[in-house]
C-alpha cells in the first residue's frame, strides 16, 4: 500500500503590514515571496537663470533601481519635493522608460511626440508647504503602475515648470519617490 503525505499548513506571520502571496513553481509546488519597496532619493541639476512656464526645469535622469527584476512592473506610491530655494513653484514629472529628452533646460517643453508617447507616469507637485527658508510638497493619491523597459530596472526622470518665474541654485530641489516593486 502506497505512503500518503500529510501536509500541515500554517499561516504566515508577518509585521509592519508586510504582504505575502503565494506562487506555484513550474512543477506546481507553491513559494512564497513577499512584496517589497524602495524609496529613492534624487537631486536634479538645475540651471541658475530665471525659468518661465513650461521651461523644461531638468533633462531626462535615470532613476537606478527603480525595480528588482528587469522590466519589472512598479506602482508609484508617495512622491515628495523640497524646495531648498523657497520658490514654491508649481513643478511636473514625468517618467519615461529611456533617456530621451523633452528639450533643452529653461527653455520651451519641444520634443518630438516619439519622447512623449514613453511616458509611463507623471506627478503633479501644486501645493507647497512654507518652511520658512524653503518649501516642500507632498503629492497625494499617486498609485500609478509603471514598467520598466524589457531589459532595464530603471526609469527616467525629467521635469517642467507650470507656473510663475523661480530662480534655482544648481541643487536647489529634492524629490523622494516610493515604489512598490510586483
Amino acid at each position: 500500500m502506497p505512503r500518503r503525505a500529510i501536509f500541515q499548513e500554517t499561516a504566515p506571520t508577518l509585521g509592519n503590514g508586510a504582504q505575502t502571496q503565494l506562487l506555484a513553481d513550474s512543477k506546481g509546488a507553491l513559494k512564497t515571496t513577499s512584496g517589497s519597496a524602495v524609496v529613492l532619493d534624487f537631486t536634479p541639476t538645475l540651471d541658475t537663470s530665471i525659468y518661465a512656464d513650461n521651461d523644461v526645469l531638468f533633462i531626462s535622469t535615470i532613476l537606478t533601481g527603480v525595480s528588482d527584476q528587469l522590466g519589472g512592473t512598479v506602482e508609484l506610491v508617495s512622491a515628495v519635493c523640497f524646495d531648498g530655494d523657497d520658490q514654491g513653484t508649481e513643478v511636473e514629472v514625468f517618467f519615461t522608460t529611456n533617456s530621451t529628452t523633452p528639450g533643452t533646460i529653461n527653455d520651451a517643453l519641444s520634443a518630438a511626440d516619439t519622447v512623449f508617447d514613453d511616458i509611463v507616469g507623471r506627478v503633479h507637485f501644486a501645493t507647497f508647504n512654507d518652511l520658512i527658508n524653503s518649501q516642500n510638497s507632498v503629492a497625494t493619491g499617486q498609485a500609478q503602475i509603471m514598467q520598466c523597459g524589457a531589459a532595464s530596472k530603471d526609469l527616467y526622470v525629467f521635469g517642467v515648470v507650470r507656473s510663475g518665474t523661480p530662480t534655482y541654485t544648481a541643487s536647489g530641489m529634492k524629490f523622494k519617490f516610493g515604489f512598490k516593486r510586483y
